[in-house]
């Protein structure tokens, strides 16, 4: 009897097994729930695409720090520099205004410093008259591109922010079987779902906008997180550290969700400040816990501000100098690449005397294309190289000549779109991390060399007064041998 059972029991079971998606579509239909769920709670899905992020980014202007970051601002990200004074923090910012406003992508620039000269705008080749807009009586006769606004304290700054974002349109990308990756906009307030039903519903009303790319809607730039809170503001005499990292924390988890949402990027900077009194952690951040964990990409910027350390060249036509100094960007955190790496940049301060071009091109570019073996070198002693970059195939050049080709040559103007061209089809960063790849054995195998000649070189010291002390010289020949 319990032998039947168990065999009747063993076939039942055996008939019975299902894989378990197939045993949710059959039972209980997830995927209906899942529809039921974002139209009830006005939630919606997208798709996921690689090459729709890496078509929709923006460069940072810097293209070091485009091979850093993956491939520059993709879009509905938190982009985070911090450092000391002089590293470049607002220059990063203004290079973004301008790769930013290139692409007709409107930026909001939260001044909290308002410390902007429009002279150095301009010397960074931002064109204040195409994006500043012109404004009658009756309101916008040419709107802006670029809206500058300074803020009273942290909390008004997110609370602006935050009306921004919760009226603008969002923005979602879905995959057409026959079209591939397509995107739209879609008119705040518009009950729709993710099928193509809806969309095509909302495209015949107008409610929904298809669009080219999937780039980011906005810029939201602000210079910088050291802000003053509504306590502090209201009473002087409240100056509580801890005020700022609650007003920080409050205002990243009202807006971060809405980034994605909106596909709109924020980039912040704030300053390094140094703890005399604090004896393990004399460097700290401004803000607390909210600054290490809501951004997507968090870069430390440093400088040596020493007067030895300034680097002086001549100018390119020969008469006077340009003056410089050297800064180094440190990846903590990366969701679009790699991190903990690092890269070196070069601050223009200052050419023939007149305010410089803030990071340097020319070295932008030389870093660029050693970083993505496209430089051929030489004659090492020398210091000569070629650029194997395709199309721009050079002669033998040095530093000082590279920098002149890149200043004065017509065909240099064209290198950096050659350049930015790479990030879109993916090439730059596989070079990239083919160097990294070099660049590590070869270190490997210099710190081996290293050691071994230290440990022979220690071994192979004789003291003074004992040249003629054989017993020295036998142990000394043991240890080599060891």
């Amino acid at each position: 009897m319990t032998e039947e059972v168990a065999v009747v029991g063993k076939r039942k079971v055996e008939d019975r097994v299902y894989k378990q998606s197939d045993a949710l579509d059959n039972l209980c239909n997830l995927q209906r729930i899942f529809d039921y769920a974002a139209k009830s709670q006005g939630v919606f899905y997208t798709s996921l695409s690689q090459s729709a992020t890496t078509a929709g980014t923006v460069s940072t202007g810097v293209l070091c720090m485009d091979l850093l970051f993956g491939g520059g601002h993709m879009p509905g990200r938190f982009t985070y520099f911090y450092g000391p004074s002089g590293s470049c923090k607002s220059t990063m910012l203004f290079h973004t205004i301008r790769e930013a406003t290139k692409k007709d992508i409107k930026v909001c620039f939260i001044d909290s410093e308002a410390s902007t000269d429009p002279s150095y705008l301009e010397k960074l080749g931002i064109d204040l008259d195409k994006i500043k807009g012109r404004r009658n009586k009756k309101g916008w006769e040419t709107k802006p591109t670029l809206l500058h606004h300074f803020p009273h304290h942290a909390d008004g700054a997110f609370d602006w922010m935050f009306t921004v974002l919760d009226a603008m349109d969002d923005k979602i990308m879905l995959e057409d079987p026959k079209e591939g990756m397509r995107y739209f906009l879609v008119e705040n307030g518009h009950q729709y779902s993710t099928n193509w039903k809806s969309i095509t519903d909302g495209l015949k009303s107008k409610k929904i906008v298809e669009v080219e790319e999937a780039t980011p809607q906005l810029f939201l730039l602000v210079d910088s997180l050291r802000m003053v809170t509504r306590a502090t503001a209201e009473d002087l005499t409240n100056k509580q550290p801890a005020l700022l990292a609650k007003a920080l924390h409050r205002g990243f988890s009202m807006i971060k969700s809405l980034l994605g949402q909106k596909m709109v990027n924020l980039v912040a900077t704030n300053h390094l400040t140094i703890n005399p009194l604090d004896k393990y952690n004399k460097e700290s951040e401004p803000g607390g816990e909210a600054v290490k964990y809501y951004p997507d990409v968090k870069t430390k910027l440093a400088v040596n501000r020493f007067k030895s350390r300034i680097i002086t060249e001549n100018h390119v036509s020969g008469d006077g100098y340009d003056r410089y100094s050297q800064g180094k960007a440190y990846i903590e955190k990366n969701k679009g690449g790699t991190s903990h790496r690092e890269m070196e940049y070069r601050i223009w301060l200052d050419e023939q005397g007149e305010p410089g071009r803030g990071i340097c091109p020319v070295y932008d570019a030389f870093q660029y294309l050693t970083c993505t073996n496209q430089l051929e070198l030489v004659d090492e002693k020398k210091g000569t190289f070629k650029i194997t970059l395709t199309g721009y195939d050079t002669d033998v050049l040095t530093y000082s000549e590279f920098k002149t080709w890149m200043l004065t040559r017509e065909e240099s103007k064209s290198l950096k779109e050659a350049c930015l061209a790479q990030f879109k089809t993916g090439d730059a960063q596989e070079m990239y991390y083919q160097y990294n790849k070099t660049i590590n054995i070869v270190d490997m195998k210099k710190k081996k060399a290293k050691e071994k000649a230290n440990v022979l070189g220690q071994a192979a010291v004789v003291t003074e007064g004992e040249e003629d002390d054989d017993r020295h010289l036998e142990v000394n020949e043991e240890e080599v041998e060891l």
